[in-house]
């Protein structure tokens, strides 16, 4: 898991992602992108490698993306239940917890914060 940013820069770095997709949001495949994230982390692997943003940050900016209603139509469905469903799978609690988001969300993501570090 690539969590080893401070904190001030994992929110800057949300933000900045989050303000560069933002736009196109109607535009992005979701099911593909977040399937595609969610194989990079489970091989160990980096989206690039010269960005500063770690996968797993990409990972949480575009499910706080796909998990917010937007008025505008788009271009792709959107299968909240199969992404839902990979990110279990996946055992990765933070992307479902930016899934679901509002305070169910902020639950499901201190309660991996938790569990984190008692396992450490």
């Amino acid at each position: 898991n690539e969590t080893s940013e401070s904190p001030t820069c994992y929110r800057q770095s949300m933000d900045v992602l989050k303000g560069l997709l933002g736009p196109s949001n109607g535009m992005l495949d979701f099911d593909t992108l977040i399937a595609g994230l969610l194989l990079l982390i489970r091989r160990g692997r980096s989206w690039g490698h010269s960005t500063g943003v770690s996968t797993q940050t990409l990972l949480n900016a575009v499910c706080d993306l796909a998990g917010r209603r937007t008025s505008d139509e788009p271009i792709f469905v959107f299968d909240s239940a199969t992404v839902m469903r990979q990110c279990a799978l996946c055992n990765n609690v933070q992307a479902a917890a930016f899934l679901v988001g509002g305070k169910n969300g902020l639950v499901l993501e201190c309660s991996d914060l938790l569990l984190a570090s008692l396992q450490s």
